[in-house]
């Protein structure tokens, strides 16, 4: 879904699909944020009953996208959102929580670099056989057998 920004002055009120479109959220997830207390409960239109999101609403739910898009679970959005409503005086806590990410997607990394690794070198092992290099062939396995230890132990 195409990001658009949403222009505001404070006043307007916006729909679910202009909301979504401007947080990239799809709509089914802002009602499930609603649903589970991370967005506060949206007041509805009395004829039509549709959702009718303040322009308040919109820097806690693209902060939410963007916490959702680094891979956040709910549980650490929720506390993000805790942090957050309390300033400042949170501030290490903000960090450690960041922190503990940052080092979990360093592991990603580290075990998404390695599987790589294996299957560039089971790869290159193959076209080498395919044109006949079994010299190369064997180099190759050689190295896709020595990841494939490093690779089995990660995913332990």
């Amino acid at each position: 879904m195409k990001k658009k920004t949403l222009k505001t002055t404070g006043s307007e009120t916006f729909t679910i699909n202009e909301i979504a479109i401007a947080t990239g959220l799809p709509e089914s997830t802002l009602r499930y944020y609603e649903k589970v207390g991370l967005i506060s409960p949206i007041p509805r239109g009395e004829i039509s009953g549709h959702r009718i999101y303040p322009a308040s609403s919109l820097v806690i739910i693209d902060g939410l996208a963007c916490l959702r898009a680094s891979g956040l679970s709910l549980e650490e959005m929720r506390l993000a959102l805790a942090f957050w409503s309390q300033g400042d005086e949170t501030i290490s806590a903000q960090k450690s929580l960041f922190q503990k990410h940052v080092e979990r997607i360093d592991h990603e990394l580290e075990m998404l670099n390695t599987r790589r690794a294996y299957l560039s070198a089971k790869v290159a092992c193959l076209e080498a056989k395919e044109r006949g290099d079994q010299e190369a062939a064997q180099r190759f396995q050689e190295q896709y057998e020595a990841v494939a230890t490093t690779l089995k132990e990660q995913h332990r």
